[in-house]
């Protein structure tokens, strides 16, 4: 009868086949290597996004921390400015006094 069908199939060695052209090797190798360069631009690209987000958001951290510092500073600066109309109320009212014992006679 022929071969038993139950023995693996003959094994040849792989090869190329000649409709294959040098240049369409040329071709996969140059595609392959483009599309590994891009992805690497990519990789690149994105871990410099990556970079940039980070000192973003510690600048925002630090404006954030200044707005705080502000808001403290103006509170400082409305206390100052009504113990300044305080101080200036009574030395108006010092000054009158002043000019009233002034326009009295001695004695």
């Amino acid at each position: 009868m022929g071969e038993d069908e139950s023995s693996p199939p003959s094994r040849t060695p792989w090869h190329l086949d000649r409709k294959i052209t040098v240049a369409m090797i040329c071709a996969v190798i140059g595609l392959t290597m483009s599309t590994l360069i891009h992805a690497g631009s990519v990789i690149w690209w994105a871990s410099s996004m990556n970079t940039r987000v980070e000192k973003l958001e510690i600048h925002v951290l630090d404006t954030k921390a200044q707005g705080e510092q502000i808001a403290t500073l103006q509170a400082n600066f409305s206390w100052i400015r009504d113990s300044l109309t305080e101080i200036k109320a009574l030395l108006r009212i010092h000054d009158q006094r002043g000019s009233l014992d002034k326009s009295r006679p001695p004695g």
